[in-house]
């Protein structure tokens, strides 16, 4: 039974590794803001910047420390790039790299806490194919959260490693040693900071039970200033700490509170899919309707599990629940302060796929546990039909992304533009070689097809620009030529055409030309 668990895993790994060999992947907006960084940092520019028009005259430049993502998830392509490989194959050997030394290090883990081999393989099968949370990165680039699952697993197996009895006494280097890989997981990626927060937990609660005070203080010590060094990297870059706070994805309290609760159990069974826009609309809004009442349910559901069945798990696997346990308490404390303050992280499984990836294991060994043969081969089965449908999924969005999404010099394949409309960037990116020439790109991925060019990215919503940085509410000033690549999907409401239309403020913007997905203006001086 191992064995045959361990081929399908190593299957399923060759399967996205050729599939991505044949065919581009798409990059998600989050790491191509990061690749615009480093190939401003590659042109001479400051570290974690991009440059932006001076609003006070657009013809000058000036650079915006990028606060909205930690930047070690795209730093860690640059020795690839420098040496010649391209940025799209950098980000792909990157990620499949991280998919293998990830699926080792849970593989690691979950034997280091006595779980058996079969469960631990079941686990990675489940992880790996998992459509909302996990298997998207394979036909959509997100560096952050590959190298999260690459490198949590054995952030937690070396934490575990310091606080051990022949390591006692060893101050100095265990303090060092977790306030770095505090620093740099916080450095991958935000929401590590829950992570690295529950192994102190853990860490305490392990320590005070066999009495080694000690280890408490240093690793809270050590947590603490691997987050005063990450608040002082930004504080001194001039960044207002505030706006790490997240997102403001707000309906009501509670709501957030069930959305909170049930989010790492919602991912194992791909929920995030009955909101997808491709679906009925009846079928779509019924679950956005009603998604507090059946989130609670579900929560209400596990609850009852755990008290049923969680008593039958093995003594040796304690040690693993109290892990999963710390995760999810740090994880919902930090959920519940944002939520109850109206202040909400974004309801994205993905920022937090690294509590439902710990769950999924204790699943697993609560339907071993199960007495009755049938019920337990029922559960069996309905994980089998997840796992076909997580490869179902990423199969067909794989044909749709290769079928309609045009490849560019870049390598990758370009989301919310056309052929027509990408050409004609090339056009007027290769034709003006000479001057002061502006193009503004409403998606980052477009702004690493401008070679020739100063760039201008307002992101997609000009509210995140504004937020961030990115962008001003005018601009001043004049070049040579100016152009504006405007999506259609994101100029369907007036604000964003409004604000578009007295953005500049010396130009008018006239549309020359007109693709399935893109208007371009031209930038004529008043």
């Amino acid at each position: 039974m191992n064995n045959y668990i361990k081929y399908i895993v190593a299957g399923v790994i060759a399967f996205y590794i050729l599939v991505n060999c044949i065919s581009p992947p798409t990059v998600n907006e989050d790491t191509a803001c990061g690749l615009l960084c480093l190939k401003n940092m590659i042109n001479g520019g400051s570290f974690n910047t991009i440059a932006v028009p001076n609003a006070s005259n657009i013809a000058l430049d000036k650079e915006v420390f990028v606060a909205a993502w930690t930047p070690l998830s795209y730093l860690v392509t640059a020795p690839l790039v420098y040496v010649g490989v391209s940025i799209k194959n950098a980000c792909l050997l990157i990620s499949l790299l991280s998919l293998i030394v990830g699926c080792v290090g849970i593989f690691k883990l979950l034997l280091y806490f006595k779980l058996s081999p079969r469960i631990a393989w079941a686990t990675l099968l489940v992880v790996i194919t998992c459509r909302s949370n996990f298997n998207t990165n394979y036909y959509n680039i997100l560096l952050a959260e590959t190298l999260v699952f690459a490198t949590l697993p054995w952030f937690v197996l070396v934490s575990i490693y310091l606080t051990n009895k022949q390591n006692e006494g060893k101050f100095t280097r265990n303090f060092v040693t977790f306030a770095t890989l505090c620093f740099v997981m916080i450095m991958i990626k935000l929401t590590m900071i829950i992570a690295c927060g529950a192994m102190v937990v853990y860490i305490a609660l392990n320590s005070v039970k066999h009495r080694q005070f000690s280890n408490v203080a240093v690793m809270v010590l050590a947590f603490s200033v691997a987050l005063i060094g990450f608040k002082y990297l930004y504080q001194s870059k001039g960044v207002d700490t505030s706006i790490l706070k997240g997102g403001v994805y707000v309906h009501t309290k509670y709501e957030n509170v069930f959305v909170a609760s049930a989010s790492p159990i919602a991912s194992i069974f791909n929920l995030t899919d009955l909101e997808d826009d491709k679906l009925p609309a009846q079928i779509k809004n019924t679950f956005v309707t009603n998604k507090p009442i059946i989130l609670l349910m579900l929560s209400v559901v596990v609850v009852l599990l755990l008290y049923f069945y969680g008593k039958q798990i093995q003594a040796q696997h304690h040690a693993y629940v109290l892990l999963v346990l710390c995760f999810y308490a740090v994880y919902s404390v930090v959920f519940f302060y944002f939520a109850m303050n109206e202040n909400a992280i974004d309801f994205n499984y993905r920022h937090f796929r690294f509590v439902t990836i710990l769950f999924i294991p204790l699943f697993i060994l609560l339907i071993d546990a199960l007495s009755n043969k049938y019920i337990r081969a029922t559960c069996y089965t309905c994980i089998a039909l997840l796992v076909m449908y997580g490869l179902g999924t990423f199969s067909y969005k794989k044909l749709i992304v290769n079928k309609r999404n045009p490849v560019a010099r870049s390598g990758f394949a370009m989301n919310y533009t056309d052929v027509a409309a990408l050409n004609y960037l090339h056009h007027i990116d290769d034709s003006l070689r000479t001057g002061n020439n502006l193009i503004m790109v409403t998606n980052p991925e477009l702004a690493l097809e401008i070679m020739h060019n100063r760039q201008m990215v307002s992101l997609q919503y000009y509210s995140s620009g504004l937020k961030y940085g990115w962008l001003q509410p005018h601009y001043y000033g004049s070049v040579d030529n100016l152009y504006v690549f405007a999506e259609k999907l994101f100029l369907n409401t007036s604000s964003q055409e409004q604000m578009l239309s007295t953005l500049f403020q010396n130009y008018t913007l006239q549309p020359i030309k007109t693709f399935d997905k893109i208007i371009i203006y031209k930038g004529i001086k008043k």
